[in-house]
């Protein structure tokens, strides 16, 4: 009888497959095959115990970032071997396959992309929901300052010593906060993906992380260029505990997937001023303040 592992297993394995082949990128798949990336997952590594999340975080990362993971480096993250890769001449510590997705940032180019053109050379940026760093570290080489928020000890770590890495301690501010709408404490619910874990959703098993509003925080900022914000499902409590901080932002880029959510959040920023100027990457919306920018 097959196993529940195995079955999650094949069908992560079949989607994978059908995701390359239905978009029609020969030439991809063909190079796919000759390289390490998915193969080498399942002819090298299955001796080594692999996690159902490393193998939907190897489609990932081919499915949305046709990127080359070379068999040294697959062989290091999937054996639980750490190791520093230099992207964007910058160095991220990461400890598996979905550090390395998060690190890349591939899925987020155009929004990457956007943020730097909005951050004024020497201006400041906030990143709400940080991760391990992937838009911190880039964006911190333009910024005159920037402040960062991730509420999970295990991203937070990494965060931190990938701040280390590139030399940036003087210009980073970075706290293991949950943003919220209130200053306190708050419950981050788990997932097994590090980039999922919630202080919004319920599940099973959770943490109590500190809470704190971007107005707490950020109440001596005259000028805030770009606010970047993606934390699973707490976006619009974000805005609710920065009203204040939000008439001195240029630029908001928002994580905007789900329906209600991207209506709440638009009627907070509207409300204050904001206007929607589009969509970039399919999951973020970018808001530009009317009363700054209009002047």
């Amino acid at each position: 009888m097959c196993s529940c592992y195995n079955f999650r297993f094949l069908r992560s394995a079949l989607f994978m497959m059908i995701t390359l082949s239905s978009k029609k990128r020969t030439r991809n798949l063909i190079s796919y095959i000759k390289t390490p990336s998915f193969l080498l997952a399942i002819l090298f590594e299955l001796g080594l115990n692999i996690r159902y999340r490393d193998i939907e975080m190897l489609r990932l990362l081919i499915k949305d970032c046709n990127y080359y993971i070379n068999k040294s480096l697959l062989r290091k993250l999937l054996a639980g071997k750490p190791t520093i890769i230099l992207l964007d001449n910058a160095l991220f510590y990461i400890e598996d396959l979905e550090d390395l997705y998060h690190s890349t940032l591939c899925y987020e180019k155009d929004t990457l992309k956007l943020a730097k053109r909005l951050l004024s050379p020497g201006g400041v940026f906030v990143d709400v929901g940080a991760n391990i760093g992937g838009y911190t570290i880039r964006l911190a080489s333009k910024a005159r300052r920037v402040y960062s928020f991730e509420p999970h000890p295990r991203n937070f770590r990494l965060l931190k010593y990938n701040l280390k890495l590139n030399n940036l301690y003087s210009k980073v501010y970075a706290y293991r906060y949950a943003v919220s709408q209130k200053k306190g404490k708050v419950l981050l619910t788990l997932s097994e993906f590090h980039g999922r874990h919630s202080i919004v959703e319920l599940r099973s098993r959770y943490i109590e992380v500190p809470s704190i509003t971007l107005d707490d925080i950020l109440y001596s900022e005259d000028n805030i260029d770009v606010i970047k914000i993606d934390v699973e499902g707490a976006e619009p409590l974000v805005l609710l505990g920065a009203k204040n901080t939000l008439t001195k932002t240029k630029y908001v880029i928002i994580e905007t997937t789900f329906p209600v959510l991207r209506d709440f959040s638009h009627k907070i920023l509207k409300k204050l001023g904001f206007q929607y100027l589009g969509k970039t990457d399919k999951t973020n919306s970018i808001y530009y303040n009317t009363k700054l920018l209009q002047k």
